[in-house]
This record gives structure tokens, sequence and C-alpha cells, in this order.
């Protein structure tokens, strides 16, 4: 794992995990004369993987103090039951004697503290010698030993070439967070000191701002430059990063987290009360709590309901007798007072919940800011100072369909919060929290990759059920609305109010399988009886419908054999896959052999596919576009973390996608374009590149042969020129493309199935918003990346016109539909997106556009993944 920086600090606590991650490194430890036993019986290719998983295990186990669960139960064949029975008694008597001892000296629950106890380490010589008398002989099997030296030399070399990567990395995420926090400080230190930001405190965000851009920069360099295992390594740094995070705080700070944290600071910051607002399950008041963890140092809680009076926010009087035995009053106070007298932050949890009366008490107070001073109801008159570090967070749901017992929320009230939408995580997220729940801390993940991908189609369902929650179908194909009962105008009768997979209730899912899997249970009958009892749950034992709905969710996902009756679950597996997943692999970079399973190949093999690559685009580019001599003409290198046997999948265009380059040219500059006008620029870039022609000066008959390659017609340069369309700066920077290449259908026809049609979640491509198609590719882009053997971190987007319109010049066919592009067309203010493609007027040349928010018979849509520009 990586290395520490000179400003870092590390925690006794923090050496113990770094050994527990690093341990396989100390196998000599364990192998030192140990030999080989030559009379050992052939094992199975999954028992030699379990017995190298307990070689790990107990690798780990040997650096941690040693269990005071009970004494060691010593089981043989010649054992009977009562001597069994009294092992397991004094076992148990013995645990409990223990966990009884640590609380009464220490007043810590049985995983509480993390310093080794004296006991403990009197018996730690003990400990780990048995440990290493197991690991010997686990390790005195051939085929054991083999197995595990053979994948631990390999995982070392890809170790040290990543760790440098992994260390930067590590750093700018953490120096960046330090940048953005003290960014904060500085703007609240000014308002609060001189009523304004002064120009000295503005410039010291705006350089720390800056420093931010430059560091976010540079870690999206090295993992575009970094190898497939090295990508693999920063991932799984990622994924234990997240584990610490759930261990510690049990909250993850994943990308849409981080940026609803980031809101409320700012907010909190400006002095505002802020009501976070969302759906059952989308973590709120998780949220809260981590925030002003972070912000404050700590918190209160106003639990409200429709019994919360004024006594539970702010106290109460109360009789109590002295140690004199003297009877005295006095005032007990409730959180608002605590919170502010602690300097903390105050979380008012499910505040939609309470009366409309018992919220009015407390409006006078919403309105005070930091050094006020306040009267607080029943201390007598006594005055309290509003503190800096006393924010205020809402969290609630208002009334509506599925809170009808609510009462509406009072406008006055609502006047003094900024709110604050909180939505469910995507399903890469919650994919990411599963495999950091299940990850080993030594990297490995104990999954097969076909159970991976089961986890993965499961976070996409249960992304559905919290999508039919909403009543938000944005994106779901024609075939969905019709199971689902779904009208044109969104109507449906298919609830799911009360059991559905919001994202707490989806993790709890996997909560006991370590304990399944150590007690023999396979994954696909673990996953047969979790989901048998998540459907089958007594709270929907009112609403049968629901219970149909969810078998149908899960079933249109593959992970249940039926959309009704019980609940069955197969998980097909390859013959000789691999139960595991190692650091290296863990970005998903590439599809894996099991001959050989790093998916390594020599540098001069990788060299010479590259190449072959780089001269057959060269090749066709060349004869394609005719470039005139001097101009520049360069088809740009694959990018290094891009493997070209990675790419080898897509010869010959397999499943229609393919590998494509956009060769680097010169057209001009932006500045060249506003200079010169449109039918200059584009003339000079024909006399540069004869086999690009300016439409607008072909014949008609040139028209409509589409083997003559055209430039976009003048109207989108026009709008490149006025600023409503961005200059396509991928003439003047060349790059590579993995994209769908099936022709462009006709009206009335469809396109083709593609290698990605099924996780794009589209049969039809025509009659599709750009919205819902960019949906579509967002909340699919893992899955499409895995299916096509990339990286996880590649960008996933529509085509721009400008590699969309050299593309339709490549299949040299002309259609009379459209299809969508990436491009943006800023027009009256009003966002458009450009459309390219209609044969009648122009094929490849023909540019338009239309509303993002509106489908049209006649346009279409594919995906692009950007390998490198």
């Amino acid at each position: 794992m990586p290395e520490s920086s000179s400003s870092e600090t590390f925690s006794t606590q923090q050496v113990q995990q770094a050994r527990y991650r690093l341990a396989p490194l100390a196998l000599n430890r364990f192998t030192e004369s140990v030999p080989i036993r030559e009379d050992s019986q052939p094992l199975s290719q999954e028992k030699v993987e379990e017995q190298s998983f307990a070689v790990l295990g107990y690798m780990e186990e040997y650096f941690r103090p040693p269990s005071q669960a009970g004494t060691e139960i010593k089981i043989n064949g010649e054992m009977n039951l009562r001597e069994l029975e009294a092992q397991l008694d004094e076992s148990l008597l013995s645990s409990k004697r223990n966990d009884g001892v640590r609380r009464v000296l220490t007043g810590l629950a049985q995983d509480e503290g993390s310093e080794m106890t004296e006991e403990a380490r009197e018996l730690r010589p003990d400990h780990q010698e048995k440990i290493k008398k197991k690991i010997s002989d686990l390790l005195s099997h051939p085929q054991v030993r083999e197995k595990f030296q053979e994948e631990l030399e390999r995982e070392i070399g890809f170790y040290q070439a990543a760790r440098k990567p992994m260390r930067e990395v590590r750093d700018i995420d953490r120096v960046t967070g330090k940048l953005r926090q003290t960014i904060y400080r500085r703007y609240l230190t000014s308002k609060r000191e001189h009523g304004k930001l002064v120009q000295s405190a503005s410039d010291q965000i705006a350089f720390f701002q800056d420093k931010v851009d430059e560091l976010e920069s540079t870690e999206r360099g090295i993992e575009q430059t970094a190898s497939a295992e090295t990508l693999g390594y920063l991932e799984t740094q990622k994924l234990l990063e997240y584990k610490k995070q759930l261990k510690e705080h049990g909250f993850v700070t994943t990308s849409s987290r981080e940026h609803l944290i980031d809101r409320i600071t700012r907010e909190a910051l400006a002095g505002k009360k802020i009501f976070l607002v969302g759906s059952t399950g989308t973590g709120k008041t998780e949220l809260a709590f981590y925030a002003l963890d972070s912000l404050t140092g700590g918190y209160e809680i106003v639990p409200w309901h429709e019994g919360t009076t004024p006594r539970d926010i702010f106290g109460y009087r109360e009789l109590y007798e002295d140690a004199e035995g003297k009877v005295q009053s006095g005032v007990k106070p409730g959180p608002y007072p605590r919170a502010l007298e602690k300097q903390v932050g105050l979380v008012h949890e499910e505040f939609t919940g309470g009366s409309t009366r018992t919220q009015l008490s407390m409006k006078y107070l919403m309105g005070a800011g930091p050094g006020e001073k306040v009267h607080i109801p029943g201390f007598n008159g006594e005055v309290h100072e509003i503190t800096p570090n006393f924010i205020e967070l809402f969290t609630g749901n208002p009334k509506d369909e599925r809170t009808k017992q609510r009462e509406d929320m009072d406008p006055a009230i609502l006047r003094e919060l900024t709110g604050i939408e909180v939505g469910y995580m995507p399903a890469t997220e919650m994919r990411d929290i599963i495999r950091a729940k299940l990850i080993e801390e030594n990297g490995v993940l104990r999954l097969a990759t076909t159970e991976l991908k089961y986890i993965e189609q499961l976070c996409k369902a249960a992304e559905m059920m919290q999508k039919i929650h909403n009543r938000d179908f944005e994106g779901f194909t024609p075939e969905m609305k019709t199971m689902f009962g779904i009208d044109a105008q969104g109507n449906t009768e298919t609830t799911l109010n009360t059991n559905f997979l919001d994202p707490g209730t989806l993790f709890k899912l996997f909560g006991e399988w370590e304990l399944a899997r150590a007690r023999g249970q396979h994954f696909a009958d673990y996953m047969q009886a979790k989901l048998g009892e998540f459907v089958s749950d007594p709270k929907t034992l009112s609403t049968p419908e629901e219970r149909k709905t969810l078998q149908k969710v899960l079933h249109s996902f593959g992970l249940i054999t039926g959309a009704s009756g019980d609940i069955q679950v197969v998980i097909g597996k390859l013959e000789d896959e691999r139960g595991y997943i190692l650091p290296s692999e863990m970005a998903g970079r590439v599809a894996l052999s099991n001959e050989n399973p790093m998916g390594t190949s020599s540098p001069e093999a990788r060299r010479a596919a590259s190449s072959e690559f780089q001269r057959n685009e060269e090749q066709y580019w060349k004869d394609k576009l005719k470039p005139a001599s001097g101009s520049v003409f360069e088809i740009p290198e694959l990018p290094r973390s891009i493997p070209p046997e990675s790419l080898e999948k897509f010869a010959g265009d397999t499943e229609n996608v393919g590998v494509r380059s956009f060769p680097k040219l010169d057209i001009g500059t932006p500045d060249d374009l506003r200079r010169m006008n449109v039918g200059a620029f584009l003339t000079r870039i024909e006399e540069r590149y004869p086999g690009l022609r300016v439409y607008e000066t072909l014949s008609n008959a040139e028209k409509n042969d589409h083997t003559v390659g055209r430039l976009l017609r003048k109207w989108y340069w026009e709008q490149v020129r006025d600023g409503n369309i961005d200059f396509p700066e991928i003439y003047n920077k060349g790059g590579w493309f993995v994209t769908e290449v099936m022709p462009k259908p006709m009206h009335g026809d469809s396109y083709e199935e593609t290698m990605i049609s099924g996780e794009l979640g589209h049969t039809n491509r025509f009659d599709v918003t750009w919205n819902a198609a960019h949906g579509d590719i967002v909340r699919n882009k893992s899955e499409i990346l895995s299916k096509s053997g990339l990286p996880l971190n590649l960008e996933v987007r529509m085509p721009t016109a400008a590699e969309l319109n050299m593309l339709l010049n490549r299949m040299e066919v002309g259609t009379d539909t459209y299809e969508w592009t990436e491009d943006e067309y800023r027009a009256d203010g009003d966002p458009f997106r450009v459309i390219v493609g209609e044969s009648v007027a122009g094929g490849a040349a023909r540019a338009s556009w239309r509303h993002p928010s509106r489908s049209f018979a006649l346009v279409g849509f594919r995906v692009a993944v950007v390998l490198g520009t």
C-alpha cells in the first residue's frame, strides 16, 4: 500500500492496519525450512483457492493480538459428543467471563479499544507460533504453495509499480480536502471580522482554488497515463478508504455525498438554516450527522414527531434533592441550549413530522445569527449567545401522497429555511460501497467476476426501485413502462412505498455474507435466501401488489429466474472461473483469461500491437483525407493506460463496436475563425485536406454521393464563430475512441444491436430525448465499460458534432435520420443540442438543433468511449 509523505504522522493503530494489508509480503518468514509434502493428494481448483485464502487470512492474523474469545476448541474424528460439549461449554464460559471482566475494568464493549492487553502480550508468542504452524502446514502442499507464490510474485511487481502514483493520488486527495476547508475558513473569518470578504482574503481564496484545480488536473493526468494494473491498485486504495470510513463513521464520502457536503458547508457558513429534503432512505440524517461532526465537532439531536413539544427542544424545570436532602428546582436543558453550551451543531431530525404549532414556537430563533443574544423559553430570562459553531440542519419529507398524515408546513417556517435536495446515490456508488464492505484489508475481493456482475445488476435494480418509489420514470424503456403500467403522461398504479431497496436496505443484504461464506454457503444460495427474505418482508403483507413489483424488477435485471413464485437465484459461473479479484484487477480494466490471470504481456508486444493499430488508422485516414504536402497529419499514440490487447476484441467491429481514431490536423484556431470569414476558413481546411470538402461548394451529384468526404455545413461554423457552439478542438488534438459503429438506419427502421445495447437499456434508439439518452449513459457507465473490458475511469458519452461528422464520412452512407451529439447549442439563452446526419440536407455535413427534453422520430443516438484526446 502507499508510503507516507513527510508531512504525515501515523497512529499505532494505522501502523497496525498497514501490517495487516502488507502481511503477504512476509511470506518467506513462513516458508523457510518448510518442505513440500511429496505424498500430497491432488486438490481441485476450488480447494486450492480455499487453502490459499486460509494462508492469507492466517498471515494477517499472525500480526493481530491473540483472540480473547475463549479457549481453543480441538476436534478430531474420535471425539464423542460429550467431550465436544465440554469443550464448547468451557469456551462459552471463558468468553462470557472475559467479556464481563473487560466491561468492568475498561467500560468498553467487546470490539472497542485498540491497545493490546497485558494478557494478550503474554499470549502473543504462543499465538504466533500456532499460526505459523498452520501456515506452514498449508504451504507444504505443492499446489497451494505454487499458486500462492505465483499470484504473490505477480502482484508484488504491480504493487511496486503502483506505489508512487498511489501515494501521489492519496496526497492530492488529502491536500485538496484541506485546501477546501481553508477556503471556507478564510471566508468565514473575513466575514466575522470585517463584515465582508476583504481583498487579501479574496486573493488567498483565489490562490487556494487555483491550487485545487491544479492538483485535480494532476490527478486526472496520473489516472490517464497509469497502466491497467496501477489503475486497479488506485481503485483498491479508494475502496479501502471507503472501508475505513464505514468503520469509523458509518458514512462514506462518495462523489455525490461530497457534493452535498460542499453545498451544506457553503450554506452553513453563510449563516443559513438548512433543510435537507429527500425521500425515505436517501441518508439525510447520516449526512447531517457527518456534516455537523466535520464542521462543529459534534451535534445535538431533536427527534421530531407529532408529540414533540417546546420542552423537548428547549428543556423544562424540574424538582430534585440536593446533597443535603433539600428539594431544589432547576432547569434541565434540552438539545437547543445544550448545543449552544457545547458550541456544536443541532440536527432537527424529521422536522416535517412535528406539529405546526411546535415548529412556530421556535420561528423567532431561526433568524438569529452568530453573536446575537436570544432568550430561550423556560430559562427565566437568561440570555444565550448564538455561537459561531451553532449550525442547524433540518431533515424531512414535505407532505405528499406518501406522507399524507403529515401537516402542511407553514410558509412562514419554509421562508426561514434553505432547501437542499438529497437524492439517492447512483448505482455505481452503491456498488462501490458494497465492494468496500466485502473487500479484505489486504485488497483482495473474494468474489468471482460473475458474482461481482450480479452485485452490479442488483444495484441497478435498486436504483430502479428507488425511481419507482419517487415516481420518476425518466429514462424507462418502453418495455419497462409497459411492464409497470406507466402511460405516456407518467401515470401508473404501480407503487413501492412500504419496502424497496433503498441504499441502507441494500447494504444490509450483505451484512452476513462473511459468516455465511465461513459456514460454506455459496454466494448464489446466500443471495437467494436474502432476496427471499426481502421480498417476503412482513411489511408488505398488506400490499401484495408491491411484492409483485419487487419480483418484476429483480427478474428484469436477471437477478432471479422468474417474475413470480418462489425466489430462485442462479449465477452462471464459468467452469474455471476464479473465486477472487486481485488488487491489480480491481478496476476491471481488461478481460483476463484464466491461463494468464494478470493479463500481462511484454512491453515489446504492447508497443507492436499499438503500432499496428496506428499504422492501420494512419493509412485509412491518409487515403480518405489526402493531406496536402506540409499539412499537419498525425495519428496520436494510444494512451498507455489502454493495453492494446484489450482492444483486440473489437477487431472487425465485433458486435457493431469498433476502435476509431480522429487524426490530428491543423484547421486553425478560434481566433482564425473570428478573423477570417467562415467561407475562407473552410476553404483553407479543404486546401490542406482535399478529402474534406466544403459542403456548399459540392455539385448536386457530389452531395448525393456519400463517398465524398465533407465538412459540417457553414451554419455550424457560424455558430462556433459566434460562441453558440464550442470550438471543435478535437481537430487540432486528435484522439482515440471505442464507439458503436452500427449503420445509421432510415426512418422507420431500427438500429442494429451492439455489444453494449443490453447495458445501455435501449432497444429502440429513436424517439428518445437527449436527456433520457444522456441519463442512461451516465447511469450505466460502469456496466458499459465493464462489458467492453475497458478502464472504469474513461469518459462515456455521445460523439460531438465534429466526431460524428468524421464517423459518418467514414461510413460513407446517407440516411434520412439524425443523431444526437454531445455539443450544446446556446441560442437566445435556451440550451439546445446539436444533431447531425440527415442525408436529404447534407448527410455527414448536415447539422441542426433540437431541444434536449423533446423526442423525435427521426433522431437517434450512439455511444462513444473516449480513450484519449
